[in-house]
């Protein structure tokens, strides 16, 4: 179960550089996830280190990195926002996350992992494309430097923020343009394999030369700890508040297994070997039980830590598990310094994954149609779902849509 353990001295390089930058691209996404749940910015670094290190050492999809995503973070502020006044919220986050892991946990020793294979590929397609295109639409107001004042979702929020392009911070919309054109040309040089940091690196250099001191940086979000105060510290969940909780754990455990499921067939194994999803219902399990205890947020497998990984050139497992290694050592040694980092210039590096698995999962889709269209069609009503609505909702849309299609056909 557990050979792919094994450490090969030819891959390391690549897989350090890939774990590199996954650290770098973690500290402003975890921290900027971590504030959308409403908490301290520090549990979102902390799930990075953690949950990330446990997953990669035990899953079935070697490449696979579980942190902190948007969608759980929502979930998770929706649960703490639920609260009595008289529950510590910190020590309830903590509690979450320990439910959400033993649940994640639970489903993977009963293997229900193979539930997934009533889910059609086109439809595994359909929903990795609309999470692809979510991550596009959520990265669109960082790269512009200005974000909706509208309560709705993030399609529409970005057709608003199209209109109000008066409105834009110019400077980080020019930083954040010439970020992807560099980006995309890096990405076809020789030197394609640290493209992902060296854009991070440019264009926050950029920025210092020419003196744009208005563009956001991750210290605008919040500080960033260095030294030991960057390490995460031993906690205890409140288990009195379990019975509260659980109910909320269970949603968030359904959506983060869900969410990471297509991850697997977006991003193979480079040994050839197939993705048990059991076992990565109970690698993302283990994690969370882990970080649970080390001041962490509810895990789960993440489409852009994924692609990001996989893009920084990572060849094995051992490459997620430097990630969440490295990113320790960065913000012990260096935490002030990653205050610096751009956020129009990560929104680039996104925005360019996203687009990349799009066309990917797009090209799947166009020759599905040659093949069953029947199928092809509930992968788009999926995707229009998931970008028009929500993420939870498309989802359930999807499973609920191939569960219906499977019925018809089998009854045919």
């Amino acid at each position: 179960m557990f050979s792919s353990l094994k450490w090969n001295r030819e891959t390391s390089a690549a897989d350090l550089g890939a774990g590199l930058t996954v650290a770098l691209v973690s500290i402003p996404e975890g921290m900027a996830y971590a504030i959308v749940a409403g908490v301290n910015p520090i549990y979102g670094l902390y799930t990075g280190m953690v949950a990330t290190i446990v997953a990669s050492l035990t899953a079935s999809t070697s490449l696979l990195v579980v942190t902190l995503t948007n969608a759980m973070a929502l979930v998770a502020g929706e649960q703490l926002a639920r609260l009595s006044t008289d529950a510590d919220p910190i020590r309830a986050l903590f509690t979450l996350t320990l439910l959400v892991g033993a649940i994640m946990f639970g489903l993977g020793a009963l293997k229900l992992g193979s539930v997934i294979r009533f889910v059609s590929r086109e439809v595994m397609s359909g929903f990795i494309f609309a999470t692809a295109s979510l991550i596009v639409l959520g990265q669109y107001k960082d790269l512009v430097g200005y974000a909706s004042a509208l309560d709705t979702n993030k399609l529409f929020k970005a057709v608003d923020i199209t209109l109000h392009a008066g409105s834009w911070e110019v400077s980080a919309a020019v930083v954040g343009a010439a970020s992807i054109v560099v980006l995309v040309l890096l990405k076809r040089s020789p030197i394609k394999r640290w493209a992902d940091i060296l854009i991070i690196l440019l264009a926050t250099l950029s920025v210092f030369l020419v003196g744009w001191d208005e563009v956001e940086l991750v210290g605008d979000i919040a500080a960033v700890p260095s030294g030991l105060a960057a390490l995460p510290k031993p906690a205890l969940p409140d288990f009195r508040l379990i019975p509260s909780l659980l109910g909320g754990a269970l949603a968030a455990a359904v959506v983060g297994l869900a969410e990471s499921s297509g991850i697997g067939a977006a991003f193979p194994n480079p040994d050839g070997s197939r993705a048990n999803m059991s076992r990565d219902f109970t690698s993302q399990g283990l994690a969370n039980l882990a970080g649970s205890f080390f001041q962490g947020m509810p895990a789960s497998g993440s489409l852009s830590r994924t692609g990001i990984n996989v893009s920084g050139g990572a060849k094995s497992r051992w490459a997620g598990a430097y990630g969440g290694l490295l990113l320790a050592v960065v913000l012990v040694l260096f935490g002030r310094y990653a205050e610096l980092i751009l956020m129009s210039g990560l929104a680039a590096l996104l925005i360019v994954i996203g687009f990349e698995v799009m066309f990917q999962e797009g090209r799947e889709l166009a020759a599905a149609w040659k093949v069953s269209r029947l199928n092809t069609v509930v992968a788009m009503i999926t995707i229009l779902v998931g970008v028009s609505v929500d993420l939870t909702a498309v989802i359930f849309a999807g499973v609920v849509l191939s569960l219906l299609l499977y019925a018809f056909v089998s009854a045919g």
